[in-house]
């Protein structure tokens, strides 16, 4: 091929693809009707672990994108039964089959308006004029150089909330410090 057909070519692909950038995005599916009973069900039993606006907050987001990859089938179980070694407890006791459906229903319909994402940070936040200074520097406290000293329990350390015994094996005695020598 010779070089003004391949460079015709690429030009003819970069417009075509600028221009489908530029093509407004097809309108949203319209979000089916969710009953007030519902709204209140999510409120009365999720929104304190998922917020208000579903966005997430101890529990996950519980937005249509975030669930794409759980079925309705297996998140209508989650809520039923719960998820176990998590904070999700079931509500199979509390709300009966027809309820528990419109909340799995009620959480893969788009929030409106939908939430708006952003690539940059947050901004950083700022120091509060009551936060304590150093005298020395006027700047945020920071914790000490040095960590204090673990404690000694009956014998034994404590390092990061763990009890370490001194074990006696042959050869190895622990020092004053308490590290192990042998």
């Amino acid at each position: 091929m010779k070089p003004a057909a391949i460079l015709s070519l690429a030009m003819l692909t970069m417009s075509a693809a600028a221009a489908a950038l530029a093509a407004p995005a097809a309108p949203a599916a319209a979000a089916a009707p969710v009953a007030e009973a519902t709204r209140a069900l999510y409120q009365q039993h999720c929104a304190a672990c998922h917020a208000a606006a579903r966005l997430g907050q101890m529990g996950p987001a519980l937005l249509p994108d975030n669930l794409a990859r759980l079925r309705r089938d297996e998140a209508l179980r989650v809520i039923r039964d719960g998820r176990p070694a998590t904070q999700m407890p079931g509500f199979g006791e509390q709300l009966g089959e027809a309820e528990l459906a419109a909340l799995a229903d009620f959480i893969y319909t788009p929030v409106s308006p939908a939430p708006a994402w952003s690539a940059t940070p947050p901004p950083a936040p700022t120091r509060s004029p009551s936060a304590p200074t150093s005298p020395a520097t006027s700047a945020p406290c920071s914790p000490p150089a040095d960590p204090p000293t673990p404690p000694e329990v009956g014998g034994a350390r404590v390092v990061r909330r763990h009890v370490l015994p001194h074990v006696g094996l042959p050869g190895v005695a622990p020092s004053s410090s308490g590290e192990f020598a042998s």
